[in-house]
């Protein structure tokens, strides 16, 4: 229903526009033949030309309509990178979360409940923030931090692009720090910097933290962090920086791309597959 439901809404114009042109080319080839079968030149207005505008109002929707989902070859490597629009929390593998770094639990001063990092909490640790403490405590016991003195919250600070790996039920998930706190206003925020941080630390320790699952990544940097991109330039550097870690070594031998509804408003996945299959 997807597709429907956009050839009524954002792509009407697109799907408008693709019909007329086919309406145009199939009348044209109509009109040729009419010159050679007679038969044809009678029942065009009552068979043939309701059977184009159906043809076409078809092929225009079909062809007008922005796919949800591409699946991209990252060359030279056996890496392929699917995106999608969906719900990361049911795409099976490896799920990445951007977080603060803090690795803040607290939904009512510290983490905004709409947030990526705040759906993961009241999702997969609710009421459970001993629990989340422990496991990240855990994860990295081996990773440096800073002590710095906070009125709420967690003390230890964690750099951009550091990795915790915590498990929740049957489900892995990489917590990624992306932005960095504000001791006196708790907003966190990133720029393009941190990103480019962000997606290094990322590819470097999922090849060893997902097992040889699939990585599944939001966009990341499109939430409340602030990064500030349009939505295919953060793309973009995502999968830049994925083909750059790739070099060096595999990451995986899928990473699936998670975009919201909300993503899809604002590309078009036909555009990217042209540009990363040239």
């Amino acid at each position: 229903m997807g597709w429907l439901r956009y050839a009524l809404g954002k792509d009407l114009q697109s799907c408008i526009a693709t019909a007329l042109a086919t309406l145009g080319a199939l009348w044209t080839v109509v009109e040729i033949a009419s010159y050679f079968v007679g038969d044809l030149r009678s029942i065009r207005l009552t068979v043939v030309f309701p059977g184009l505008i159906c043809t076409s109002l078809v092929i225009g929707a079909r062809m007008g309509v922005r796919p949800r989902s591409v699946v991209l070859p990252i060359g030279s490597s056996d890496t392929v990178v699917a995106i999608e629009i969906g719900d990361i929390f049911t795409v099976p593998g490896a799920r990445v979360i951007p977080v603060n770094d803090f690795l803040d639990y607290d939904l009512a001063r510290h983490i905004a409940p709409t947030s990526l990092h705040g759906q993961f909490l009241l999702r997969c640790f609710p009421g459970r923030e001993q629990a989340f403490r422990d496991q990240t405590d855990e994860a990295l016991a081996q990773q440096p931090a800073k002590l710095v003195q906070r009125s709420s919250g967690r003390n230890r600070r964690y750099s951009v692009g550091t990795v915790a790996r915590v498990t929740a039920g049957n489900d892995d998930y990489l917590l990624l720090v992306l932005s960095r706190t504000d001791v006196h206003t708790l907003k966190g925020s990133a720029d393009t910097d941190d990103l480019w941080r962000a997606l290094g630390g990322l590819w470097s320790q999922a090849r060893y933290l997902a097992f040889g699952r699939d990585v599944v990544v939001p966009l990341i940097g499109s939430g409340l962090s602030g990064v500030g991109l349009p939505v295919g330039r953060l793309l973009d550097m995502l999968l830049i920086s994925l083909v750059d870690a790739t070099k060096t070594r595999k990451v995986a031998d899928r990473v699936v791309v998670v975009l919201t509804e909300s993503h899809l408003d604002q590309i078009d996945l036909r555009d990217v597959s042209r540009v990363w299959q040239s």
